[in-house]
């Protein structure tokens, strides 16, 4: 399996994931059919929110995969280029694995 050898974000092989949610259409329908979905989804807790739940699965995964591989030491220092959706979750990602100094770089003011 994809996660098991690194490529978590993944399915059947790397890029795989990406291949997946650029070829298929629909992937923010009401309904959307899932390859493998007994590998590939999760419950959604029925407190969570549609819409937060959405952000998780995309923006939330995406940016902590990039701390991940970034592999930050603890206490290190880490630059995040931009602040949206992405970058705030890289940012919260950069902080749960231990860095000691973030900057969070943006050039857009209302962020």
């Amino acid at each position: 399996m994809a996660s098991q050898e690194g490529h978590s974000s993944q399915s059947q092989q790397p890029l795989g994931g990406w291949k997946f949610s650029n070829t298929k259409d629909g992937v923010f329908a009401e309904y959307f059919h899932v390859n493998e979905a007994d590998a590939n989804m999760a419950r959604i807790p029925d407190n969570v929110s549609d819409d937060a739940a959405a952000y998780c699965c995309d923006m939330l995964s995406t940016g902590f995969m990039g701390a991940e591989n970034a592999n930050i030491p603890i206490g290190g220092t880490v630059a995040v280029f931009a602040q949206g959706p992405v970058g705030l979750m890289a940012t919260a990602g950069a902080k749960l694995r231990g860095a000691g100094l973030i900057f969070a770089v943006e050039s857009v003011p209302a962020r």
